[in-house]
C-alpha cells in the first residue's frame, strides 16, 4: 500500500506551512470559466472539473524553472487545487503572508522527501517536482493539506510535502512529461502551474508579456571569471530586438562555467593575430569569453550575425585563442549594458539598452536595522571569490561572489566590537559602527578545489561603507566586518547566475 502521508509525519514542525482552507474559485485563476457555486469553503487539496474554454497562462515547454524568493519573506501554502481545462490541467497553491516566494521545478521519475531522503511514491510514469522557497516555519495553527486526486486530465495526482529550511516540495504525478509554465498571480496571492495535455508545445494562446533587460545596466567595463577546469563551447549567436533594449545571446555547451572581459572599443582587433576587426558602427563592445574548450574536428565557426534595427549594427564572433573567444559586437554609439549568464539551456546574455543613458539603479528588498539570517542550502559547498562595493543614488551596494555547490546562507548584526566566531577575537576596522555578516554554507576557495586569492580588506567608494574586512572562514562560515559611520537600514539579498550575496545599505 502506498503511503502518501510519509512526507506529512516526517517533519513535526510543518505547521503553518499549510494553513486554514480558502474559499475556492475552483480553478478560474487567469482564465475565462466561471466558479461553481457551493455552501461554503471547501476543505484543502481540492479537484475542480473544468468545462469552459479556458487558456494556458506563459509558455509552457519541458525546461527547468527557477525563480529566487525575496528576502524576509513570510510566505505560507494555505491550500492546494487541481482543475482540467481543454488543453491543460491547472495546479494552484493558494499563498498568503508577506513577501515573493521562489520555486525551483523539474521533471523527476524518483522523488524523494526533502531532508529524510524517503522515496515519494505517487501515479504515474514521472513527477513534476516544485519546491517552493521563501516559506515561513509552521507554526501552532497547522493543518496539513491532503493528496489532491487527478481531475481526468493529465495530472494523476499532487502530493503536497512538508516543510524542510524554508522550503515545500510538491510532488505532481504525470503520465509523461509534458510542457508546463510557472506564474506567480496576485489578488489574491497564488502559483499557478499550467501543464499541457499535449506533448509538443502549441503556439501560446495567452499574450506574452513584455521582455524586460537583465540586471542593471551601465557603462562600466565587466567581469566574471571563469569556473576551473571549465570546458565550454559557444555553438550559436544571436540578436534580438526589443522595446528599449537589444538583446545579444551566446548559446553555449560544455561542462564549467565560463568566463567573461568586457568593454567598450572603437578599434578592436584580433587576438593572437592582431589584425583590426573591421566593423559597422560608431564603436563595439568587446566581449572576451574565457573558459572555452579548444575547437573539436566538428567545429563550425557562426559567422557574423546582423543587428535587427536597434542600436547593434551587427556581432562578429572570433575565433578561439588560449581558452578564450572574443566577440565584437558593433554598436552606433557606447550604451549602458548588461551581461548575465542564465541556464537551461546556459547562455550568456548582453542586454544593450537603446538610450544612452542608464535607469537608476535601485535597493533590493526592504531595508531595515534589524538581524537578518537564510539558511544554507545543501550540499553546503561554496566558496567567496570576491567582494565588491559600488556607491549608488540613496545607497552603498556590496557583494560577495561566490562559487561551488549549494546555497549560500547568512546571519547578520550590528555591533560596535565585532569578534571572531569560536575564537572570540576582537576585529579590528574603520568605522563608529561594524555590520557583522556572517555568510554559511562556505567554505575557503582552496577546500573546495577552486584556486582564488585572498579577499583581505576592500576600501568604500566614498558612501556609507568605510571598507570590508574578511575576518575568518571558520567551519563553514566567512565572516565579514563591513565598517559603517552609524546604524543604517539594509537589505540581504542573494542573486543567480552567478551566484552572489547582495546586501544594499541606504544612506539615511
Amino acid at each position: 500500500m502506498r503511503n502518501h502521508t510519509r512526507s506529512h509525519t516526517a517533519h513535526p514542525l510543518l505547521a503553518a506551512l499549510f494553513a486554514a482552507s480558502l474559499a475556492l474559485s475552483a480553478c478560474t485563476d487567469g482564465g475565462s470559466s466561471p466558479a461553481p457555486t457551493g455552501n461554503g469553503p471547501e476543505p484543502p487539496g481540492t479537484t475542480a472539473t473544468m468545462t469552459a474554454a479556458a487558456n494556458h497562462l506563459g509558455s509552457p515547454d519541458l525546461s527547468e524553472k527557477r525563480q529566487d524568493s525575496s528576502v524576509g519573506e513570510q510566505v505560507e501554502i494555505t491550500n492546494v487545487r487541481l482543475g482540467r481545462h481543454a488543453t491543460f490541467d491547472r495546479v494552484v497553491l493558494d499563498l498568503r503572508g508577506e513577501g515573493i516566494p521562489g520555486w525551483i521545478a523539474r521533471f523527476n521519475t524518483n522523488p524523494v522527501q526533502d531532508g529524510s531522503g524517503f522515496p515519494v511514491e505517487y501515479e504515474g510514469e514521472t513527477s513534476l517536482e516544485l519546491a517552493v522557497t521563501g516559506l515561513t516555519m509552521p507554526g501552532e495553527d497547522y493543518r496539513p493539506i491532503d493528496t489532491v486526486p487527478g481531475a481526468g486530465g493529465v495530472v494523476t495526482e499532487v502530493i503536497p510535502g512538508g516543510w524542510f529550511e524554508g522550503m515545500s516540495y510538491v510532488v505532481i504525478g504525470l503520465p509523461g512529461e509534458r510542457p508546463y509554465s510557472i506564474q506567480l498571480l496576485e489578488n489574491p496571492p497564488r502559483l499557478v502551474v499550467d501543464i499541457l495535455h499535449q506533448p509538443e508545445t502549441p503556439t501560446p494562446t495567452s499574450t506574452p508579456p513584455a521582455t524586460s533587460h537583465l540586471g542593471s545596466p551601465d557603462l562600466s567595463e565587466k567581469r566574471q571569471d571563469s569556473s576551473v577546469g571549465a570546458q565550454v563551447d559557444i555553438t550559436n549567436a544571436r540578436v534580438g530586438r526589443h522595446a528599449d533594449f537589444d538583446r545579444v545571446v551566446l548559446d553555449l555547451r560544455g561542462e564549467g562555467t565560463p568566463g567573461w572581459i568586457t568593454r567598450f572599443n572603437a578599434n578592436p582587433v584580433q587576438d593572437g593575430s592582431g589584425f583590426p576587426v573591421e566593423y559597422e558602427g560608431e564603436t563595439s563592445l568587446e566581449l572576451a569569453v574565457t573558459g572555452l574548450a579548444m575547437p573539436g574536428e566538428d567545429y563550425r565557426p557562426i559567422g557574423t550575425v546582423p543587428g535587427a534595427g536597434g542600436v547593434v549594427t551587427e556581432v562578429i564572433p572570433g575565433g578561439w585563442f588560449e581558452g578564450m573567444g572574443h566577440v565584437v559586437i558593433g554598436l552606433t554609439g557606447e550604451r549602458p549594458y548588461s551581461v548575465q549568464l542564465l541556464e537551461n539551456p546556459p547562455r550568456l546574455v548582453v542586454d544593450i539598452l537603446h538610450r544612452p543613458d542608464a535607469p537608476t539603479t535601485r535597493h533590493l528588498g526592504n531595508p531595515d536595522r534589524n538581524d537578518k539570517s537564510a539558511d544554507s542550502g545543501p550540499p553546503h559547498r561554496r566558496a567567496v571569490t570576491d567582494v565588491r562595493i559600488g556607491t549608488h543614488e540613496g545607497f552603498d551596494r556590496v557583494v560577495f561572489d561566490t562559487v561551488g555547490e549549494g546555497r549560500v546562507g547568512w546571519y547578520t548584526s550590528y555591533t560596535t566590537d565585532p569578534i571572531t566566531p569560536e575564537f572570540g577575537e576582537p576585529v579590528d576596522f574603520e568605522g563608529a559602527v561594524a555590520l557583522d555578516v556572517n555568510l554559511t554554507g562556505v567554505y575557503l576557495p582552496s577546500e573546495i578545489g577552486e584556486d582564488y586569492p585572498p579577499i583581505g580588506t576592500v576600501a568604500g567608494t566614498g558612501g556609507v561603507v568605510v571598507e570590508v574586512v574578511d575576518s575568518l572562514t571558520f567551519h563553514q562560515q566567512s565572516q565579514f566586518i563591513i565598517g559603517l559611520p552609524e546604524e543604517l537600514p539594509y537589505s540581504v539579498q542573494i542573486l543567480e547566475n552567478p551566484q552572489r550575496v547582495v546586501i544594499d545599505i541606504l544612506h539615511e
